[in-house]
């Protein structure tokens, strides 16, 4: 099935329609084209996962379709409201192909490198001599898998060298965090797409944050449940607090979301988000963390005066982005709730061509990290094909 609009390589679409078939239905009308090689579709997980699988059945049955469900969306709407946002892209300016990785959270790395090794074989008969020049990886994840660390790594790994980008479908409620690939709607699984193209691009992983010199260490843990139960030899929700100078009901408020820690790795700092501060006073951290491991204390900057930079950076790469395909921390959404930028940070996203979902953990090559905008940025055809209008 394709729609009666022009081919233009690269589309976007938005709806708000709250009834999965209407929603599936206007996504469609949107996005299919002639020669379709990959739709993405980012899902609020309200419209019910039966139902969005039945939807894809009945209305887009057969198509190259992958996608997941978050908490809020990147879209030609910026951050503002919507059920389902994505995007799609065409041959000959795209090759892509997907596949399914089934039971996250009983992990198998040997499973896993079997099926991308057969992934990459496939792109390969497919469009022979991809490299990270012209190819790169994304990665949806649904559940949670709580090791999402192992998980990244081996997928990384197994994929050879391409770079790679995504981000955690749900962590507050497994059963919200589900995944599609071709039709397929699942949960406790992940799908990694491939994707070629002689266009320009670059992954980029971005936050507004900066180290304040302030250190502390982890002296009491339960690595398996992401607890801490200490730092710097106190109650771990204490220390912290102490460290901010607030009170642990402050932190406990507000202030978790707002002030990740860091693991700083050469000159870069890697984002750790508290994803909760118990009544004990331990804190429930959203990324793997051991005893012993020093960690930096940080502060923001401006959210929006920082994209501006890093997109700045980017259009020197690649130009204006034809598409950018994003996943955004949730927690970042709620921080700008309370700075007054929320409207800045849309416009910016709108500008160049944004589309995502809000994630509960990035992924960027082999690291998982927390409060994160990861993503990848597509240029214009090069200059023999410009005659395209994507």
């Amino acid at each position: 099935m394709s729609s009666d609009a022009p081919p233009r390589a690269i589309r976007q679409g938005v709806t708000q329609a709250t009834d999965a078939d209407a929603a599936i239905l206007a996504m469609r009308r949107q996005l299919d084209q002639d020669r379709l090689s990959l739709a993405m579709l980012f899902v609020d997980p309200a419209l019910g996962c039966d139902a969005v699988a039945a939807a894809l059945q009945r209305h887009w049955p057969g198509a190259p379709v992958i996608g997941c469900t978050g908490w809020g969306h990147v879209s030609s709407l910026g951050l503002g409201p919507a059920t389902i946002s994505g995007a799609s892209l065409a041959e000959p300016d795209f090759v892509a192909v997907s596949d399914r990785l089934v039971g996250m959270l009983d992990f198998r790395p040997d499973a896993c490198w079997t099926v991308l090794k057969h992934l990459v074989a496939r792109l390969e008969r497919r469009s022979a001599g991809c490299t990270e020049a012209n190819t790169f990886a994304m990665l949806l994840m649904g559940g949670n898998p709580m090791h999402e660390e192992r998980v990244v790594n081996t997928i990384y790994a197994a994929l050879g060298g391409f770079n790679l980008f995504g981000g955690t479908a749900n962590r507050t409620n497994p059963a919200d965090g589900w995944v599609i690939d071709q039709g397929r709607v699942s949960r406790d699984s992940a799908v990694v797409a491939l994707i070629r193209t002689e266009r320009p691009f670059t992954l980029f992983s971005s936050h507004n944050f900066r180290g304040t010199g302030r250190r502390l260490v982890i002296t009491g843990a339960r690595p398996s449940e992401r607890l801490v139960t200490e730092i710097n030899g106190e109650p771990a929700a204490d220390e912290y607090a102490r460290l901010l100078g607030v009170s642990v009901e402050d932190l406990r408020l507000r202030l978790y979301i707002e002030r990740p820690i860091a693991v700083k790795i050469g000159d870069q700092y890697y984002l750790r988000s508290i994803e909760r501060v118990n009544a004990d006073g331990t804190l429930l951290f959203a990324c793997a963390l051991e005893i012993g491991m020093t960690l930096h204390v940080t502060e923001p900057d401006s959210m929006a005066a920082h994209l501006e930079a890093e997109f700045e950076r980017i259009r020197g790469l690649v130009g204006r982005p034809a598409l950018m395909i994003a996943s955004d921390c949730a927690h970042r959404r709620l921080a700008l709730t309370s700075h007054n930028e929320a409207e800045t940070v849309s416009r910016l996203l709108i500008e160049h061509n944004a589309v995502g979902f809000g994630s509960y953990g990035e992924q960027f090559n082999r690291t998982h990290l927390n409060h994160t905008l990861t993503g990848v940025a597509i240029g214009a055809a090069p200059a023999p094909s410009s005659g395209r209008d994507g």
